[in-house]
């Protein structure tokens, strides 16, 4: 996964994380979300996709800087919904296309022949029988 395509999925990722947050802290304030949280949950996302290891403390800290009772989130639900999240973002970024010769015919990949100003020969050769 790309760190250009996780930026580009940002509102995907602000949905995941308010239905997270409500989900585990129910009357949390969403408005608390701002560029600030989901920028830092960017960068967590680009880390994982790069380096499977999660600082899910810091990642607590950070988070309960904001809702405090994210404090008390069990580490291995947050882990998941963050390894979750960045495999679905992964799944659902495009694929470059491969460009197999399969696909690719002659006419396709040769540069047009220019006409030659000196005359052919024809240089067949006929088998008499």
């Amino acid at each position: 996964m790309s760190n250009k395509n996780i930026a580009g999925q940002e509102s995907q990722i602000k949905d995941s994380l308010f239905e997270f947050v409500k989900m585990h802290i129910p009357d949390a304030d969403l408005n608390l979300i701002d560029e600030i949280v989901l920028s830092y949950v960017v960068a967590i996302l680009e880390d994982v996709s790069s380096d499977p290891v999660f600082d899910v403390e810091g990642f607590c800290e950070m988070m309960s800087a904001y809702f405090p009772e994210f404090e008390s989130i069990n580490h291995s639900t947050i882990c998941q919904w963050i390894f979750e999240l960045a495999a679905k973002l992964q799944t659902d970024e495009p694929q470059e296309k491969d460009i197999s010769l399969v696909e690719l015919s002659l006419p396709e990949i040769l540069p047009k022949a220019k006409p030659s100003n000196h005359r052919s020969t024809d240089h067949r050769r006929y088998i008499i029988s």
